[in-house]
This record gives structure tokens, C-alpha cells and sequence, in this order.
């Protein structure tokens, strides 16, 4: 959840959305909640997010990331990788970084919050688009 700035290419710019929870609204894939898995080995993190939605909408987004301890509670996670966007009109390919702060209340549990940025690429004619998140909010579990 969070709020997103949306850029889109030619006449009509850009637009603010707000999200609460899963709602993306009428916006691109990126603005919809996805489910990730990550794997670290020691601070490195490698992993990938994907999801589906009742629109035929489909993304998957490998990444990679690093988690800098800044106390034994909270962490600053940096985390950037691609997506790839199905849907029934265009499809877009792109890349996404992030900037979280990370609490940990359990060593297991994380809630983590901070800006990110998605810039997508379409298959032509389709207008190209760059989203900003600040805040974005999520949750992480540790197995």
C-alpha cells in the first residue's frame, strides 16, 4: 500500500493514485499487491515477486538486494531488479529498485517501508511509464 505518482508518456502525464491494501486500482500491473520470495545468504538477498490478477494481468520481477543492519531491529534493505507485464492490451518490461527500511519486531517478521521505483518500457505504440512510490508499505516473513 502506498501512494504512487504515475508518469505516463504523451498527453495526459502524469497522476497521483493512493492504495490501501491489495486495491491498484485502474493502474499499471506495478501498482497491484504481488507475492515474493526471498532467499538470502548472509546480507545478500536473491528472489523473485509475481502475481495475478482477474484482469488477465500477469508480473514477474526478479531481483536482487542487500540488508544493511542498522540496529539488531531495524534494517535498511536496497533491492533492484526487471519485471515483465502481461496484459490484455500492452505488455511492458522494465526495471524496479527500492529503498526500505525494515523493523523487525520477531527475527522472523518484517515490516518494511520506503520509496520505490518502477520505469516500464511497452511494446510500441503503447506509451511507456514511470511510477513512483513513497510511502510504500509491506510486510516480510523469514523461514
Amino acid at each position: 500500500m502506498g501512494i504512487d505518482y504515475i508518469d505516463v508518456e504523451g498527453p495526459g502525464g502524469g497522476d497521483t493514485t493512493a492504495r490501501l491494501l491489495l486495491d491498484g486500482g485502474d493502474g499499471p500491473p506495478t501498482t497491484r499487491a504481488r507475492v515474493g520470495f526471498d532467499v538470502f545468504v548472509e546480507r545478500l538477498s536473491i528472489g523473485v515477486a509475481g502475481g495475478v490478477t482477474t484482469d488477465d494481468t500477469a508480473i514477474i520481477e526478479p531481483r536482487v538486494g542487500y540488508l544493511f543492519g542498522i540496529t539488531p531491529t531495524i534494517g535498511f534493505w536496497l533491492r533492484a531488479g526487471g519485471f515483465y507485464e502481461a496484459t490484455p492490451g500492452p505488455n511492458y518490461f522494465g526495471i524496479t529498485a527500492e529503498a526500505l527500511f525494515a523493523w523487525f519486531p520477531y527475527p522472523i517478521f518484517s515490516i518494511h517501508f520506503g520509496p520505490t521505483l518502477d520505469v516500464a518500457f511497452a511494446e510500441d505504440p503503447n506509451p511507456n511509464y514511470m511510477q513512483i512510490g513513497l510511502p510504500e508499505v509491506g510486510v516480510t516473513a523469514f523461514f
